[in-house]
């Protein structure tokens, strides 16, 4: 394997490692974002005796 090869290896491997460091970035976003949901959801339902009993 000539350095070149090498070197375009390195690259797209890196480039690799990017987007998948930046889909984790999105899902972490989107973890934060259902949790945060969840937790309002949670106290819409405890805040209105009607909702709370409807599962």
């Amino acid at each position: 394997m000539s350095k070149r090869d090498r070197a375009y290896n390195r690259i797209v491997l890196c480039l690799r490692a990017q987007a998948l460091l930046f889909q984790l970035a999105e899902l972490e976003t989107l973890r934060g974002q259902v949790r945060e949901a969840e937790e309002n959801t949670a106290l819409d339902q405890s805040a209105d005796p009607v909702k709370s009993t409807i599962h």
